[in-house]
């Protein structure tokens, strides 16, 4: 299930996946670390230098949002216009496998980020101190903030060092350096993650993902200490966000014989009737209990004698299990319909749909295809 979308954006056709990963292509140089790295807006996410910013789906944003593209109205506020395309589910898909990982304690980023180790340009201690001042606090002469005061106090973070933080990024034609007018924009825009200036020339020509290293908090205390180590940062998450991208299979599974309207809720079934409410609710939660049982019978058996509603409670399950993101696919057997008369396209139509809906068991049907070239004529 891709983050930040529903159930139906998941679902798309195997082909698109072959387009999206043809062309997604992240730089991960982090020398150039102008096309890495960002402002942070500290608020409640309590962003650090450092810390990794991900554009993802959130509220009425697709991820990224132009924050100087608009128009100009009462007492001078900006009134924006357009909208943004959001990232591809392919790539949707992989930021909730990478925060599915980071949840059960495999945080590949920060192997990769060893890499970085030793070279002065990308090491964290050479960046030095992580200082936060007042918004409205104007920096002080030099090109360093050591004379600067009035640094905001901030707990001490514990555990991992870098933080990812998932949400909406601003993205524009200009710098922003100064505290007061960061802290406007991100209430304005519903409290976005950073500012950047790159993002939204992609979005709507070019299907990917804006991930940011931050450097600076998008003040006017903003030098280029962190860039370094942000980029770093930034790099090496992009490359867990690809590590678990699975890789396009070359069998065209389109070329595989289905059955048409086979599915619960295809064309040709999704006016026939389900159950009732609070009608065979016993039946009901005895499969619910099955599909929910680690430990149960591979199959569940609905048998009894015809007009029974044996196909109403089938139907009331499947959609039940689709809304609770359990249903891998299904197949409505109906009696004189071509296909749908026999199984002989049951298991083609099962494993092409399981492929829509799961792309990562696209290599494993490959395999089999590969070691038994003739299981297709066996049906």
């Amino acid at each position: 299930m891709p983050t930040g979308r529903p159930i139906w954006y998941s679902v798309c056709g195997y082909h698109r996946y072959h387009r999206y990963l043809d062309a997604f292509h992240v730089p991960l140089n982090p020398a150039r670390s102008d096309g890495r790295i960002g402002g942070g807006v500290p608020s409640k996410h309590d962003i650090r230098l450092g810390d990794v910013v991900v554009s993802q789906p959130f509220g009425k944003y697709g991820g990224v949002v132009q924050h100087d593209l608009g128009k100009i109205v009462t007492q001078g506020q900006m009134r924006r216009t357009g909208f943004l395309n959001a990232p591809p589910p392919l790539l949707l898909n992989a930021i909730s496998r990478v925060r599915a990982n980071h949840l059960q304690g495999r945080i590949d980023f920060t192997r990769y980020s060893a890499a970085f180790h030793g070279l002065p340009q990308f090491d964290r201690h050479a960046a030095g101190p992580d200082k936060l001042f007042e918004a409205t606090y104007e920096h002080k002469r030099g090109e360093t903030c050591e004379s600067c005061t009035k640094v905001v106090i901030r707990p001490t973070r514990t555990g991992q060092e870098v933080l990812i933080h998932y949400g909406t990024i601003a993205s524009g034609n200009q710098v922003i350096k100064d505290g007061a007018t960061r802290d406007r924009i991100s209430s304005e825009l519903g409290d976005v993650l950073c500012f950047e200036m790159e993002g939204a020339g992609l979005m709507n020509s070019f299907p990917c993902l804006v991930i940011r290293g931050i450097c600076d908090y998008a003040d006017i205390h903003k030098n280029k200490k962190w860039q370094g180590y942000a980029a770093a940062t930034a790099a090496s998450f992009a490359k867990e966000v690809l590590s678990v991208i699975p890789m396009p299979s070359k069998f065209d599974f389109t070329t595989l014989s289905t059955a048409e309207g086979a599915s619960f809720d295809s064309r040709d079934e999704e006016h026939n009737a389900t159950c009732l409410e609070n009608t065979r609710t016993e039946l009901r939660c005895q499969i619910a209990e099955w599909a929910d049982s680690e430990h149960g019978k591979c199959i569940f058996w609905l048998n009894g004698m015809a007009g029974t509603g044996k196909s109403t409670i089938a139907r009331t399950v499947a959609r039940s299990f689709k809304d609770n993101r359990q249903l891998g696919a299904s197949f409505f057997f109906k009696r004189g319909e071509g296909d749908r008369g026999n199984a002989t396209r049951f298991f083609t139509t099962i494993v092409t749909n399981l492929i829509m809906r799961i792309p990562d068991l696209a290599q494993h049907v490959e395999n089999a295809l590969r070691d038994e070239p003739d299981i297709l004529d066996l049906q």
